[in-house]
């Protein structure tokens, strides 16, 4: 039952999987709304004057509500499955849930680190053959690694056997061998932190989940805080390995920082996130009536998409205020339709709408919605629209024709590293050889054409060849 209703969580991660794809490979000559607002073209450099978000700004955080959504699911499997030896504790031992959560965050630092030492650009800032052929035999010892194969324990030791000789072996751009602690992934890591905080947090409170809003407020309250002298900067900066820097000299770049408070600012979209995995275990007792109307995911999806353009506009005022006054319209309009549906539809419209309208009255601070420096308003707009969109996904895939034609971005879903590997590790080797990139450029002189047949073409391959993984029961450990 539960695989059943993970479905649409696994279609809104293979919907932000793809989007990270395709906003990384699209050219640089296309109009600003198709870049972060941060970093516009054509020079692409950061600009944190810059306020607005664009549809490339929703793809991470979709990613993190997923994530968030997908908590309760997968560790309420573990807490059932139990400890078969204690007839009189038939629950998972809370020692043997946190030791899983540790193994996780493990995993995911692991994953982050291996793929950012053996990417392409990391090995050589102009790639060569011999560097190519090193980031693809990285990419093969990485899912190697981390690969769920039963009893083949020794495949995984291989595979990490093989991608530290490569790390340790190649010589780096800044002449150095081995790790450095600069060379992490940064989103990988920030998905390590909330999974054990975020997952921690809900084993905690999944008896008593109106606590977990008094944890959303300290979040919010410690990240409002940590730019003012006082204990609350001191905490948020607080470093625990960096209490070795003074006794290690230089050699502390060796040592990987795993833990860093600023990642756990994106638990203000990773909490809400598990209130919705709740709904859904709920709502898996007992078959829900749903309101079949074909209003509902368009009304969600139109609310996302005015919501979007109207924040792009940065500093015009009328034009955010009807934006929000339209968006809420939506919402309100969707409500009303989703009154017959199940309670668990129901609460999540309400928590979208109730979002957005806290996102909108913050809009205004510190000059107006940001990604980068993030501000309040972004985690809650951004996780009211990742609702209305689950919404829409859920009443959508009611459609039998409309879930086989998504089945295989749904299986990206599935299997989200796997799909993150081919991104980052698979393509740039690929593309490298293949000159596909350079030629496409000469072909298609139209950015918009090129936009479809290069980066296209690129996240079409991701997703044929991330789903046919899934469908081999390929599942990447983490």
């Amino acid at each position: 039952m539960i695989a059943g209703r993970i479905q649409s969580i696994d279609l809104l991660r293979g919907i932000a999987i793809l989007g990270m794809a395709l906003s990384g490979l699209i050219p640089d000559s296309l109009p600003w709304w198709m870049y972060h607002a941060q970093t516009p073209p054509p020079t692409r450099e950061f600009n944190p004057a810059v306020s607005g978000i664009t549809w490339v700004d929703l793809v991470f955080p979709f990613f993190l509500f997923s994530m968030g959504a997908a908590i309760p699911l997968s560790m309420q499997r573990d807490i059932n499955h139990g400890d078969k030896s204690n007839k009189h504790s038939p629950e998972t031992p809370t020692v043997t849930i946190i030791a899983k959560l540790l193994k996780r965050w493990g995993m995911l630092a692991l994953f982050a680190i291996l793929s950012q030492h053996l990417r392409l650009y990391t090995l050589k800032s102009s790639p060569t053959q011999l560097s190519a052929i090193v980031s693809l035999l990285g990419f093969a010892f990485i899912i190697a690694t981390f690969i769920r194969i039963p009893n083949r324990k020794w495949i995984s030791w291989l595979g990490f056997a093989g991608a530290f000789t490569l790390l340790t072996w190649w010589k780096y751009p800044e002449d150095k061998f081995g790790f450095m602690n600069w060379r992490i992934d940064i989103i990988l890591m920030v998905l390590a932190n909330v999974a054990f905080s975020g997952g921690l947090i809900w084993w905690l409170t999944k008896s008593k989940p109106q606590i977990r809003f008094y944890a959303v407020a300290v979040v919010a309250a410690l990240f409002l805080g940590k730019n003012e002298a006082g204990w609350v900067q001191y905490v948020w900066n607080f470093d625990p390995i960096k209490l070795l820097k003074p006794l290690m000299g230089t050699s502390f770049e060796r040592v990987p920082v795993l833990y860093n408070m600023e990642f756990h600012k994106y638990l203000l979209i990773v909490l809400p996130g598990t209130f919705v995995g709740d709904w859904l275990l709920t709502e898996n007792k007992q078959e829900p009536q749903h309101n079949h109307s074909k209003a509902i995911p368009w009304l969600a999806l139109t609310a996302v998409i005015i919501s979007c353009i109207g924040l792009t506009t940065q500093d015009s005022v009328p034009t955010k205020f009807f934006t929000a006054i339209a968006t809420v319209a939506c919402g309100l309009a969707i409500q009303r339709l989703a009154s017959t549906s199940s309670k668990e539809t129901q609460n999540m419209v309400s928590m979208a709408l109730g979002c957005l309208i806290l996102g909108f009255i913050l809009e205004p601070i510190g000059g107006g919605i940001h990604k980068d420096p993030s501000h309040l308003s972004y985690y809650a707009i951004t996780t009211g629209l990742a609702i209305l969109t689950l919404v829409a996904l859920r009443f959508l895939m009611l459609n039998p024709s409309f879930s086989r034609r998504i089945k295989w971005v749904e299986q990206c879903g599935q299997n989200p590293m796997f799909g993150y590997a081919i991104i980052a590790n698979l393509i740039p080797g690929l593309n490298f050889f293949s000159q596909y990139g350079a030629y496409a450029g000469e072909w298609f002189p139209n950015p918009w054409l090129l936009t479809v047949l290069d980066a296209g073409v690129k996240t079409l391959f991701l997703v044929v060849l991330a789903s046919h993984a899934t469908r081999k029961g390929w599942f990447l450990r983490t």
